[in-house]
């Protein structure tokens, strides 16, 4: 063999090598990058999984205290319209008093509150009837002659009925006092 044919050999034979060893680092070269490229997408998926996670999270502890704020909101609302009600039919029942405090039965029903007090009234000594500045007017005559007892006025705003007071001893049997014991009941 004559040293063209060898060199044309070994020319082909360092091509065929270098070619396979292209080819070789040419997949080694793929595959590292498809490693890298899976790596850097598994990595990117982890950090957006945990990126969603955590948004969702923020989202739903916002919403449950968007609830919460809202049924706080809901209560005050609910206790705010309780309370006006209340006071509107306070102020009703009130009315309602003030204008049977006008009709005849009216007297009867203080006649036999005042003859209530004193019964309950016993061993007590020295007391005195205190009735509204209306009754008073009214009935304060009546009541003195019919009882024998000392009769002092009280503020209009016990509405009616009668309170019982001695040094010892002050018991409320006035309109008033009846229906604020009422709508404390009705609380409790």
């Amino acid at each position: 063999m004559k040293l063209e044919e060898k060199l044309k050999e070994f020319e082909e034979s360092c091509l065929n090598l270098a070619s396979k060893e292209s080819e070789k680092l040419k997949d080694e070269i793929s595959k590292e990058l498809e490693e890298q490229m899976k790596a850097e997408l598994d990595e990117y998926k982890a950090r957006k999984e945990w990126n969603f996670e955590k948004s969702v999270e923020k989202i739903e502890k916002d919403y449950m205290k968007n609830i919460f704020y809202y049924q706080t909101a809901c209560k005050k609302d609910i206790l705010k319209a309780r309370e006006d009600l209340e006071i509107d039919l306070k102020q009703c029942v009130i009315k309602k008093l003030q204008e049977y405090t006008e009709n005849e039965d009216y007297k009867n029903y203080l006649l036999k509150s005042i003859e209530f007090v004193i019964s309950n009234a016993n061993n007590i000594d020295n007391f005195s009837i205190g009735i509204t500045s209306k009754d008073f007017g009214k009935f304060g005559e009546i009541i003195k002659e019919k009882n024998n007892v000392e009769i002092f006025e009280i503020d209009n705003s016990y509405i009616g009925g009668c309170v019982l007071k001695s040094n010892s001893v002050y018991i409320d049997n006035t309109m008033l006092n009846s229906l604020e014991e009422k709508l404390k009941e009705e609380k409790d």
